[in-house]
């Protein structure tokens, strides 16, 4: 992965962009070298979730939207 942004003890801090490996794109907060508050990710499929981040996970509230158009706006904890 590349990541563009803020860095604290060798880890991604505070906003940023990552991208990564896998085609992925995300831009919002890190702690600690991990997704954390509010972010976006856009998949290379075109989908993309948007919301709350802990630990490098989908979980609070947010926005999920697939390739075809269909939206789930909800909490999420996975």
């Amino acid at each position: 992965a590349k990541y563009q942004g803020n860095w604290v003890s060798g880890k991604p801090e505070g906003f940023g962009t990552e991208f990564a490996a896998n085609g992925s794109i995300y831009k919002g907060h890190f702690l600690a070298g991990l997704k954390q508050g509010e972010g976006k990710i856009t998949f290379a499929t075109g989908s993309f979730y948007e919301g709350q981040w802990d630990s490098d996970e989908m979980k609070g509230i947010g926005t999920y939207q697939w390739k075809n158009g269909m939206i789930y706006h909800g909490e999420w904890n996975q």
